[in-house]
């Protein structure tokens, strides 16, 4: 397992593994009821996403996160991972360092970021856009991991310097949230960097972050938050970082014996949300014998209750909601079942969890800087525009060049 991202409301929050990747065991057969690859064969969707992508720009490099930008006078999203061009759909080179944003019907290029490492992580709230990852410079300033850009693209004086990698941000009106491997999740005011709130997390680093219905959902490889034993997925009041005891998606623990004992639980590493009461989890590590961690889950956002879940075929590293359907984005790491599953991403029908027919016909593997997964490391899906954004570390669509970045229509 080692990189994911999902869309969170306002936010959009990426994951990523440690440099070393951590790479799960194939899948085993599902116990109990989970709609799962061998169990049947695909179904019709409850919505119809095309297989072809439409016109638009690519990169020439991985990408960790794709995220709606907020308070710009035209539609727009941005991008960060580790590339150094954008290419747009009329064939022009820009240079643009690890972070891009882009007219989000066009693909056309709005601003070119010069970020001079990694960004993992995108948020946006009211004009202002909040990126984190492995950085130590934004636009020849120095800015340790996260900072913020004003509607303009202007760095801010927004300064908050946590201490290791940024994986996840979220932002809404009372503040930014902030997690990754510096063991804590903080929340961080708008327009200045002092702390509110930071509570401890232990056992593994914070991944994905979910804001929902007046709740904060922290999705990671971490066994405590605060103290409080519970691994994986928390649900927390956003404004004093409190945990809620009452929700519990009793996902499988590390076992913190061996070599893979670290992350060989269900670890969450990408969060999405349906109305105001569903979440949509992402999880992944590298299950033991006879267990199970890379999985599509539909919970309840009120108890952590399972309504179904997916076995999938590698780390699920990216969410995303498409009108009936959910997608699920992840990295190739076992061999098909009787039921053939499409290389790096598949959509299951919303009511039951079916694997549906859609094939994104993504292939094609990069060299990550870090040594991270393949396949698809982030999505967002705008249903204003009716488009399915899908990122990663592809090179492929069917057969035919396409770098990273490729948006779907949907119907």
């Amino acid at each position: 397992m080692h990189r994911t991202a999902s869309i969170v409301g306002l936010a959009a929050i990426s994951a990523a593994a440690v440099a070393s990747s951590l790479l799960p065991a194939a899948a085993a057969p599902a116990a109990g009821r989970p709609a799962a690859a061998p169990l049947a064969a695909p179904v019709a969707p409850r919505t119809t996403l095309s297989g072809t992508p439409k016109t638009f720009s690519t990169t020439d490099g991985d990408i960790l996160v794709v995220a709606r930008i907020n308070g710009l006078s035209r539609a727009a999203i941005g991008i960060g991972g580790n590339f150094s061009h954008v290419i747009t759909s009329d064939g022009i080179s820009h240079a643009a360092k690890n972070f891009a944003v882009l007219d989000a019907r066009t693909g056309a290029m709005i601003y070119a970021g010069n970020v001079n490492s990694y960004v993992r992580a995108i948020a946006s709230y009211k004009g202002t856009t909040y990126i984190g990852g492995d950085f130590g410079v934004v636009s020849g300033v120095a800015r340790r991991r996260v900072a913020a850009l004003d509607s303009r693209f202007r760095l801010t004086v927004w300064n908050p310097s946590p201490s290791k990698t940024v994986r996840a941000l979220a932002a809404d009106s009372t503040g930014v949230y902030i997690t990754g491997d510096f063991g804590a999740l903080r929340k961080i005011p708008l327009l200045r960097g002092r702390t509110l709130w930071s509570k401890t997390i232990t056992g593994g680093s914070g991944r994905a972050l979910q804001l929902l219905s007046g709740s904060l959902y922290l999705g990671g490889l971490f066994d405590a938050y605060a103290g409080y034993v519970r691994h994986g997925l928390i649900k927390i009041n956003p404004k004093t970082g409190a945990y809620y005891r009452s929700f519990n998606a009793k996902l499988r623990s590390n076992s913190h014996v061996g070599s893979a004992g670290a992350f060989d639980g269900e670890g969450v590493l990408a969060l999405g949300a349906v109305g105001r009461s569903i979440l949509v989890i992402g999880t992944g590590g590298q299950a033991a014998a006879g267990k199970i961690s890379n999985q599509l889950i539909r919970a309840s956002a009120t108890t952590g209750a399972r309504y179904w879940k997916q076995v999938l075929v590698g780390d699920c590293q990216a969410v995303a909601v498409v009108g009936g359907t959910d997608i699920a984005g992840y990295h190739r790491n076992s061999a098909n079942g009787a039921t053939p599953f499409p290389n790096f991403g598949a959509q299951f029908n919303d009511s039951d969890g079916a694997l549906t027919t859609w094939d994104p016909l993504l292939t094609g593997i990069q060299g990550n800087a870090d040594h991270g997964n393949n396949g698809i490391q982030g999505m967002f899906a705008d249903a204003s525009l009716k488009t399915l954004y899908v990122a990663g570390a592809f090179t492929q669509w069917n057969g035919t060049p396409k770098q990273s970045l490729v948006a779907y229509a949907w119907s």
